[in-house]
């Protein structure tokens, strides 16, 4: 007993040894994240186009090492994929290898940035270096990325990874031999840190990105067909079974495809897997109907088919979608369920396409005008042909369009599409119906068509009196009024501007006629529309005194044209006879009141009676009537006039004169107010054409503006009809819901403007979940600040965005979730953001180019950052210091006027320092932990031969003040000749104040003279010479940048010869 018990405790002490040895080994083994594999030759294509920068990451950096851990730590738990790995490499291969997507690293155009420009395949290549687990880690990022925010898929890591270390830690007690999981065990005890999982995902993420463009057609595709289906990727309630489940089935499915096995599955993982990792199999989808989608994938053979069985329908969900508990996104709380969607509205468009979003925006407040988006088209067309809005028009306003250009051109690019183009169109502005919130408040969106279909501001815009008139009698029938029980009040369209009445229904005239048997019965002598002029008791009294006048039209122009006859003949008398005594009595004949009155006499009469003329060759009787205020007994139109407490005095006679005599008569009988027919506003204009009610009876709606339906007014809606300058009048003056829509599109024309520069940046859809009308970046003003352009008669922007402004514009519409305030963004001269890397103008361009000071410019690439990353500037830069052992390098040389690059060893550098502000946004909750914005404070460096030279901040040395010489074509007379040395000298003679020290290397700026100016040779090098610019601003010199050939003469003339400034001209 004693001796077995004896073997026992030698055989534990030995397990226990052995299990002490194995945790050492563990602990004290060389770091197996230092290990790097040959590529597959599928990757060859992902290994030859990788930046330098990139590459050193990939193989020997962070992101290598984090590659290593997670294919280390999952690796047991994967299904053995190589088929679907070589097929991967193969299509990423295709896609590094397209220069729109991968351009080439030593392109000068990308200057400070070219290190970060090209598609970012760092995750890729460290995954292809680490072993085939590290690219199925890979797959998952992309398919994380393509569902999940950024802040929500790092969570999503957090949690898969701290779970697998707890699983691999349990397993390891259960296995007989721990060595030989020595790998994963060996993961388990490594620190992955959140910051590695969130360099991890933003490159997956940026390379999402450029994938779907290089892949456009088959994306497009592919959206459809996810924005068709209502799928869950799976159902399991667990986030970390629900995402290895959903990876797994995913793996399994796509490499039994690529090996062309046909495959069935019944929830959307698979189809999440196609769309993230841009391998299209064909489908056949099973649902109401079958139907089988044809991809043409060459790396799938035809047997490979993919088929759906649509099971798990949710009616309240579109699309692929995945819902996880998130417990990591928070430092403190319960877990966070998101619940996101693959397709239209998780999905990235271009601005173009973005444009019919905000069509499907404007539509869902049209309502009957817009019932399919077909007709809300159909009314934006028929609005710019009023306005004249052609095709033209947008290559003289392209760059720069208003809010109506920006929805006309979209309705007109819709007219050009393809067929499948039509489809998305549709789909988008479908996706704008349903979030028409994006453009107004609930429940606020403004009357259709502008807030032009309200009845009132109808008749605002049509062309004359007549048309308003004739508007208003066919909505009395349209609405299925009583004509009868309205008068139509307007103000005509002559130069008078009378005040006048129309019938709204044909005005019948009975007669008396007796019968055979002696009995009167009335008949219906005629029936004809009727209108009224309305005239005041002076008027009536000239009317009875000069009838005569009034029957003769003929004869009372004659008069009126012989008197003027008479006044001009007199007036040349009066010029003649200046200094004369005859002028005085001349000049009184002419201001004497009776011949005034004479004349103003006969003009009155006669725009009265060519007035009946006009509207009687219309078919319509024309008659004078008196109106009656509460007030007094006078003609004046007031609002109150115009609305309430207005009476009408007719008379029965048709004959004009008759009238008139019949209406003198009675406005003296004492109870002649009495009888007077009251009227009440109903329904219009007022101020140029509305309904009065002449019955007491009727119920008269207060504050209620009728909106017809959109049959009425197509017929009015005509360039014939309507006036287009009535129109802009409108926009300019209009309700306060139509001015905050129109607020929001010129917001979107902005918008249009800013990314009419950033060919190839892309839109969020999940834009449309914000409200544009609470955007900070827009910079809120009054629709009514217009200005022309020019002598056009389209209303233009009174101002553009500036650059922090601009850089929160496209922070919004890049990420569809930030609203940030510009003024946190002042020092900002560049943003990153998944592949695109946003950056000033200035800082990709020669400084004696001079783009907006708010332009921005897109360059593909990124900074290797999670979320957006906007790169501020240090508040100052720092210059190496003198040396005195650098002697030998400084001779201050006399410039000679030779054209000269002494800098084509200079190069410039980004790098970042440890500080970095995360920026808070409206839609990021305090507890989140990983900001979705953060500014990084960035140093521009200038190294000469590898060897550093100091750190510049360019945009603060262009702001402080750049002078520019001509431009390269001179058109001064007096110039002999250009760019020659012969020519500098001459002029040196004449101009000493262009007289200049050679600078030729940066010992002697950083040592430059203490007086004089100096010249810094770096001749067609734009990128020394931007750097030269900054750095002379720096040191105290005022740039002056010379073009390419520089015309001596010209800056001479440029710079005063007693000017005490020194110049650092930029040669």
């Amino acid at each position: 007993m004693a001796g077995s018990m004896g073997i026992g405790r030698v055989t534990g002490s030995l397990t226990a040894l052995y299990n002490e040895n194995t945790a050492a080994l563990i602990n004290n083994s060389f770091d197996f994240t230092l290990v790097k594999l040959e590529a597959p030759a599928e990757f060859h294509g992902v290994g030859s186009t990788i930046s330098r920068r990139r590459k050193d990451d990939a193989e020997d950096g962070r992101l290598h090492r984090t590659a290593r851990r997670l294919g280390a730590l999952f690796g047991e738990i994967l299904p053995s994929t190589d088929d679907l790995f070589r097929a991967y490499g193969t299509r990423v291969s295709e896609i590094c290898t397209m220069p729109s997507i991968n351009p080439r690293e030593d392109s000068s155009r990308e200057g400070i940035f070219a290190s970060h420009t090209g598609a970012d395949t760092a995750s890729i290549w460290a995954a292809v270096k680490s072993g085939s687990a590290a690219i199925a880690v890979h797959l998952l990022g992309c398919m994380l990325a393509r569902v999940f925010t950024g802040p929500e898929a790092i969570s999503v890591w957090v949690e898969l990874v701290e779970r697998q270390k707890e699983w691999t830690q349990k397993r390891q007690k259960n296995h007989l031999y721990s060595n030989e999981h020595l790998a994963a065990i060996t993961a388990a005890q490594q620190d992955i840190t959140r910051s590695d999982l969130a360099s991890w995902d933003a490159s997956a993420r940026a390379w999402l990105q450029s994938a779907d463009q290089a892949k456009a057609v088959h994306h497009k595709q592919t959206m459809l067909i996810l924005n068709s289906m209502n799928l869950p990727v799976n159902s399991e309630p667990e986030t970390y079974a629900s995402v290895v489940r959903a990876w797994t089935a995913a793996l399994e499915a796509m490499n039994n495809l690529v090996r062309g096995l046909p495959q069935r599955v019944q929830d959307g993982a698979t189809l999440l897997a196609i769309s993230s990792w841009h391998l299209y199999p064909d489908m056949v989808v099973f649902g109401d109907c079958c139907k089988e989608i044809k991809q043409k994938d060459p790396l799938f053979e035809p047997a490979a088919l993919l088929t759906l069985g649509l099971q798990h329908v949710r009616d309240d969900s579109k699309s692929v979608y995945w819902s996880l508990p998130l417990a990591h996104l928070q430092y403190y709380g319960h877990p966070i369920q998101a619940m996101r969607t693959v397709g239209q509205e998780n999905s990235r468009i271009s601005s173009k396409q973005f444009a019919y979003v905000i069509l499907g925006c404007l539509f869902s407040g049209w309502k009957a005008y817009a019932t399919t988006n077909g007709e809300g088209l159909e009314w934006v067309r028929r609005l710019a042909k009023i306005l004249n809005l052609s095709t033209m028009f947008r290559f003289r306003h392209g760059s720069q369009p208003t809010w109506l250009i920006y929805v006309v051109l979209a309705s007109e690019e819709f007219s050009d599409l393809e067929d499948s183009e039509i489809t998305v169109a549709n789909q988008l502005m479908n996706l704008g119906r349903r979030y028409s919130t994006f453009l107004h408040p609930p429940g606020l969106a403004p009357p259709p068509l502008f807030g032009m279909s309200q009845i009132k501001a109808f008749i605002s815009i049509l062309r004359d009196d007549q048309q308003r008139v004739e508007c208003l009698r066919q909505l009395c029938t349209h609405l299925q009024l009583d004509g009868s029980n309205f008068l139509i009040k307007y103000r005509s369209s002559t130069k008078s501007a009378w005040t006048e009445y129309a019938s709204v229904v044909p005005i019948k005239r009975l007669t008396q006629k007796r019968s055979s048997d002696g009995t009167l019965k009335s008949e219906i002598d005629f029936e004809k529309q009727t209108r009224w002029i309305s005239l005041n008791a002076q008027q009536l009294l000239l009317l009875k005194r000069r009838g005569h006048d009034f029957k003769d039209l003929r004869s009372a122009i004659e008069k009126l044209e012989n008197l003027n006859a008479m006044d001009k003949v007199e007036r040349l008398g009066t010029s003649s006879a200046s200094g004369s005594g005859t002028s005085n009595s001349i000049k009184f004949s002419l201001e004497d009141p009776e011949r005034l009155a004479y004349r103003r006499d006969l003009t009155e009469i006669i725009a009265i009676r060519q007035r009946q003329t006009e509207i009687e060759d219309r078919g319509e009787i024309f008659l004078p009537v008196i109106e009656y205020f509460q007030d007094q007994d006078q003609n004046y139109y007031s609002q109150s006039s115009r609305q309430f407490g207005t009476s009408l005095m007719f008379s029965k006679s048709l004959d004009f004169l008759q009238a008139a005599s019949d209406l003198l008569i009675a406005r003296e009988h004492p109870h002649a107010k009495r009888a007077a027919t009251p009227q009440s506003f109903f329904m219009g204009d007022a101020d140029n054409a509305a309904l009065y009610a002449i019955k007491n009876n009727l119920q008269i709606p207060q504050g209620v503006d009728i909106i017809p339906g959109p049959g009425f007014l197509t017929d009015f809606f005509t360039p014939s009809k309507v006036d287009a300058e009535k129109i802009h009048r409108h926009f300019s003056s209009c309700i306060r819901s139509v001015e905050r829509e129109i607020s929001c599109l010129r917001a979107c024309a902005m918008m249009s403007e800013v990314y009419h520069l950033l060919p190839g940046a892309t839109i969020s859809t999940l834009a449309v979940k914000l409200s544009l009308i609470n955007a900070k970046w827009y910079p809120h003003r009054p629709t009514t600040i217009m200005e022309r352009r020019g002598n056009d008669d389209e209303p233009t922007f009174a101002e553009s965005l500036n650059l922090s402004q601009s850089f929160a514009c496209i922070a919004m519409f890049e990420s569809g979730t930030c609203n940030l305030d510009p003024g946190t963004l002042r020092e900002a001269f560049a943003m990153a953001s998944g592949n695109s890397l946003y950056v000033a103008g200035a800082l990709l361009c020669d400084p004696h180019e001079q783009p907006s000071s708010t332009e921005i410019r897109r360059v593909i690439g990124n900074v290797g950052r999670a979320g957006i990353t906007f790169l501020i500037s240090p508040p100052e830069v720092k210059i190496r210091e003198n040396n005195p052992e650098k002697w030998m390098t400084i001779n201050h040389r006399a410039f000679d006027g030779q054209p000269e690059n002494h800098f084509s060893q200079t190069s410039l550098h980004l790098s970042f320092t440890n500080y970095e502000i995360p920026l808070v946004t409206e839609d990021t909750d305090r507890h989140t932990i990983d900001r979705a914005v953060i500014c990084v404070e960035t140093l521009i460096s200038i190294f000469e031969k590898g060897t550093w030279v100091g750190e510049i901040d360019v945009l603060k040395g262009l702001r402080s003040g750049v002078e520019r010489a001509p431009s390269d074509e001179c058109n001064n007379d007096n110039c002999k000749s250009k760019g020659i040395m012969r020519s500098y000298h001459d002029m040196l003679l004449k101009a000493p104040q262009i007289a200049a020290t050679s600078v030729e290397n940066w010992d002697e700026l950083i040592e430059a003279p203490c007086s004089g100016s100096i010249a810094v040779r770096a001749h067609q090098n734009w990128l020394a010479r931007l750097a030269a610019t900054a750095l002379c601003s720096k040191l105290q010199f005022q740039p002056f940048v010379l073009p390419k050939e520089v015309c001596w003469s010209c800056c001479a003339e440029s710079i005063p010869k007693d000017s005490v400034k020194r110049l650092a001209f930029i040669f």
